[in-house]
């Protein structure tokens, strides 16, 4: 759930998203007809089978996807590393009034 850093964080969490997305598309092949199946039999097995040929196709998809998002979030995350922060470092620490 942390966003990446820098470039190479970036890229790593967006590596996986796309290992994911192809591992749950080629998972729900098999796994949703099945699953489908036992709560609907044989009606559901036609269901599963079309929803896992779906992922097939969605799943990686969404999975490239992520792969650029983390990836320019890691860049832009990086380029904000040398920006110039305004009152990064206060000079006068706030006054606390008591009444």
């Amino acid at each position: 759930m942390r966003r990446p850093q820098n470039v190479f964080q970036g890229l790593e969490k967006g590596g996986r998203a796309i290992l994911y997305g192809f591992k749950a598309g080629i998972a729900g092949v098999f796994t949703q007809p099945y699953q489908s199946a036992r709560k609907e039999g044989a009606i559901g097995f036609v269901k599963g089978a079309a929803k896992g040929l779906a992922g097939l196709v969605v799943k990686p998809v969404t999975g490239i996807i992520d792969f650029a998002s983390k990836t320019t979030e890691g860049i832009k995350n990086n380029a904000l590393v040398f920006e110039d922060k305004a009152n990064f470092e206060r000079m006068r620490y706030p006054r606390v009034f008591y009444t």
